[in-house]
């Protein structure tokens, strides 16, 4: 179980084991978690701890993966082949914390059916996402763009609560899956393009961190059990092509059984707030 969660989202630090501390009005089982990482071990390097929590409760998760991963190669050897040993290690890797490979989707591999070894429809190619990520439609005309595909996929899944990438990261795969992915997690909660799917929820968004701060400090932190960090680690492992893999896995093992989050509220455009900075109570209408 989750020992410890601290919300610090009012500056003051509240500290207890009730998950409505992280997720407000927590429903049970009928949460569904949706994770998206630009790379395949993103998502269990940032959040690997709540996940594996999550799952010891039951919660539905389901695990979107944007980009193809073909430079994560680090022998040249692996140049042709990385995208296929990635997608092994995803599956070992996810496994291992509870998450089977039908609750994990690949962005990048959608191809037509009796075409798989030839034709990929979508190309969301490794650290150049950026190029391809904010489009609704492809030539083609049809709402098949990063966008709508993720907008469709939260409807499908009926998402509650989301994990995003810190979108503060140096990485721009990072930074364009955040934007991508909150705009699309906006989006799905609304009535617009009904082609799509009915709206869903989106009652939480959390950005986890990888390798950047975050912009400002979280407002969230969980502690587990090291056997958690255990298993957490255990899945990270899985990717034996990512020669960096000993260097991250010590630097969280050193961190301990913790993880940090920062929570996006989504806010409207604060019309009366402005109206008071500028005017203050000496507008007048006319």
């Amino acid at each position: 179980m989750i020992k410890t969660i601290i919300n610090n989202s009012d500056n003051r630090i509240v500290n207890s084991t009730d998950i409505n501390l992280l997720f407000q009005n927590w429903r049970g089982k009928d949460e569904k978690i949706v994770a998206v990482g630009p790379h395949d071990d993103d998502v269990l390097i940032g959040a690997g701890l709540l996940l594996c929590e999550l799952r010891n409760l039951g919660i539905d998760i389901y695990v979107a993966i944007i980009t193809d991963g073909r430079k994560g190669y680090c022998k040249e050897e692996q140049k042709h082949e990385i995208e296929s040993i990635r997608k092994k290690e995803t599956e070992l890797a996810y496994a291992s914390i509870g998450i089977n490979l039908d609750n994990i989707k690949r962005f990048s591999s959608y191809t037509p059916i009796g075409f798989e070894d030839h034709i990929k429809l979508f190309d969301f190619p490794d650290s150049d996402l950026y190029q391809h990520a904010f489009k609704w439609e492809t030539e083609e005309d049809e709402n098949n763009g990063l966008v709508a595909l993720l907008l469709e996929y939260f409807r499908e899944k009926k998402a509650t609560r989301f994990l995003l990438p810190n979108e503060n990261d140096f990485h721009l795969d990072h930074q364009a899956t955040f934007k991508a992915g909150l705009y699309a997690v906006i989006q799905s909660s609304e009535k617009i393009i009904p082609d799509l799917g009915k709206p869903c929820s989106r009652d939480t968004i959390l950005r986890y961190g990888v390798w950047s701060p975050f912009k400002g400090n979280p407002t969230h932190s969980i502690q587990t059990s090291q056997d958690t960090l255990e298993r957490k680690l255990n899945g990270i492992f899985a990717y034996k092509s990512q020669e960096q893999i000993e260097e991250i896995t010590k630097r969280i093992r050193c961190g301990g059984p913790l993880e940090f989050f920062q929570e996006y509220k989504v806010k409207p455009f604060p019309i009366g707030e402005y109206t008071e900075l500028f005017f203050g109570n000496k507008l007048v209408v006319i």
